[in-house]
């Protein structure tokens, strides 16, 4: 490729990207190369390679002026070799053509026979009916193995395989011209919604989520912003509910607005889909800490889901649940502590005493009467919704975890610190494996077991992990998240209990910023804080008038460090 220079152009990093870009292949670089060179006015590396997004079927059909080795252009050179292509292997090459350049799952292809030989027949053939599942594997196999022969698949695995992003492109270009694309587009949109799995609160299922959001982006992204339908929807959604469930609620919120907006428009907005959608933007908006904005949307599906589905409809009670967890959020613990015995009450009887959504009723339940100092109602609660967790989901799942974290911090409200310390331990041990370091009920465990330390006198302990979860809660969650707040907080409790005042109050005064902005004035946690900003300056003045420093750390009750937000 020729050199371009122009001033402030970071060259390599352009350079880099647009050979990445197009996959590093000689013909495509040699291509551009002699584009950039012979243009006029000269473009640089990052103004072709905005052009190549933006213009691809244009690009790919020039020739590559004044070459001797790549006379002719992409698109042509690509054409002759994909017609050598059996109609099956063109079939699973058009399938493939809209996801991203990215690791495919075998599975995409081999559960898409359907799919595959409709496309098929399009190139005067197809899979033939009425064979066994094992046989119609093998011929899916060959077609792939085709395509491998000839470089149009890379980096194949025993789990998948990769396609590369140019031929992709070209078989896109093809299916336009022949006017075949939107069925095709059609085809992958629905394969992928079914392949991707409803993985919330199963991180076993989570590779393969992480696998296929970037071919859930590439898909969704070829479809016009005002499209909607019901395989779009539910692609989004599971995307949507992936993504908050395994930490990333930010990255979730603009799916989930989107499969609610979709949903609404095809199925209504009292279909009982719409509705599962209007929940599950609501545990988003929750996740996120953005109570004031859930609530509506909380009033909304209840009052729909009782109308539509019955006061004890499974969506119904979930419904109730995520009404009662927006006012305790908002710090009306008295409302939702009812609506919180209406879901346990109801789904007792509906679900059964032992149902993975009973069992959150109960430690839901447990968690209102906690905050509200009932520890003692609370704990058997606890008790028991970690015993039938351990026996209905497993020592590790999500749910039971919780179970253990929020049972170690009743034992230690009541002061039984001694069988409070293992669960806490056990808590985070666990979750930094199944979940990851960085998940947000890992930093919750972080920031229970800092506590833990701080409040049995061993601040040096607590001070690096009171750290470690309020870094990490700003870089994943940002400043207006309760937990980052609470975190900010928590550190400056503990940097005030080793005499630091000074470094205490303006994280204190942080944190009181940022949960006034977000709950406001009036909320039990920025009054809270408020007391902690005046006791650090209370301290502060007395060392500044008798020159000594005094330990005043408020330890907060509830939410503050030993509850899961």
């Amino acid at each position: 490729m020729p050199e371009v220079y122009r001033r402030g152009e970071p060259v390599r990093v352009a350079c880099e990207a647009l050979a990445k870009q197009l996959g590093y292949l000689p013909l495509a670089l040699e291509q551009a190369g002699a584009f950039i060179a012979t243009t006029v006015p000269r473009v640089t590396f990052a103004a072709y390679l905005r052009l190549f997004r933006e213009a691809t079927e244009n690009l790919l059909a020039r020739k590559a002026l004044g070459s001797t080795d790549y006379p002719d252009a992409v698109i042509a050179t690509w054409q002759t070799t994909v017609a050598k292509l059996s109609p099956n292997a063109r079939a699973v090459l058009r399938l493939c053509a809209w996801l991203a350049d990215t690791p495919i799952s075998s599975a995409y292809v081999l559960d898409g026979v359907d799919h595959v030989a409709a496309l098929a027949v399009a190139f005067g053939s197809a899979l033939p009916r009425g064979t066994s599942r094992a046989e119609t594997e093998l011929q899916l196999r060959d077609s792939l193995s085709e395509l491998a022969r000839y470089s149009m698949i890379l980096d194949v695995t025993e789990e998948g395989f990769r396609l590369h992003g140019l031929v992709q492109a070209v078989e896109r270009i093809e299916a336009k011209r022949v006017g075949q694309d939107e069925d095709a587009r059609d085809r992958a949109l629905d394969r992928l919604e079914k392949l991707f799995p409803p993985a919330y609160n199963d991180p076993s299922a989570w590779p393969l989520c992480r696998q296929l959001i970037p071919h859930q982006q590439a898909v969704v992204g070829r479809f016009a912003l005002n499209h909607a339908s019901a395989s779009l929807a539910a692609l989004l959604s599971r995307a949507g509910v992936f993504l908050y469930g395994s930490g990333e609620a930010s990255s979730a919120l603009p799916l989930l607005r989107r499969a609610l907006e979709s949903r609404e428009r095809v199925l209504g907005k009292e279909h009982p889909d719409a509705l599962e959608s209007v929940n599950d933007l609501v545990d988003c908006l929750l996740a996120l800490g953005e109570a004031s904005s859930a609530l509506p949307l909380c009033r909304r599906a209840l009052e729909s889901s009782e109308r539509v589905l019955g006061k004890e409809h499974p969506r119904t009670l979930a419904s109730v649940n995520s009404l009662a967890g927006c006012l305790q959020m908002l710090g009306n613990s008295s409302s939702a502590l009812s609506l919180y015995r209406w879901a346990l009450e109801s789904r007792e009887r509906v679900l059964g005493k032992e149902h993975p959504d009973t069992l959150g009723s109960v430690n839901n339940l447990a968690g209102c009467l906690e905050r509200r100092g009932d520890t003692s109602t609370a704990l058997p609660l606890y008790r028991r919704a970690l015993e039938s967790s351990e026996r209905v989901l497993g020592r590790e799942h999500p749910d039971t975890l919780n179970a253990v974290n929020n049972l170690a911090a009743c034992l230690f409200a009541q002061g039984d610190a001694s069988c409070a310390l293992p669960l806490f331990r056990r808590a985070l041990e666990s979750r930094e494996r199944v979940l990851g370091k960085e998940n947000p009920q890992t930093l919750i465990s972080v920031n229970n077991l800092a506590d833990y330390f701080q409040s049995t006198g061993d601040a040096s302990s607590a001070l690096p992990l009171f750290r470690r979860a309020l870094e990490s809660s700003e870089q994943i969650l940002g400043n207006d998240h309760p937990l980052t707040y609470i975190s900010a907080n928590n550190l400056a409790g503990c940097l005030q209990a080793m005499g630091d005042a000074s470094s205490a109050l303006p994280l204190f005064r942080l944190a009181l910023e940022n949960c006034e902005r977000v709950l406001g004035r009036e909320h039990p946690h920025a009054f809270r804080i408020r007391k902690n900003v005046a006791k650090c300056r209370q301290v502060l003045s007395h060392s500044r008038n008798s020159g000594w420093w005094q330990s005043a750390l408020f330890r907060l009750k509830g939410w503050f460090g030993s509850e899961k937000p």
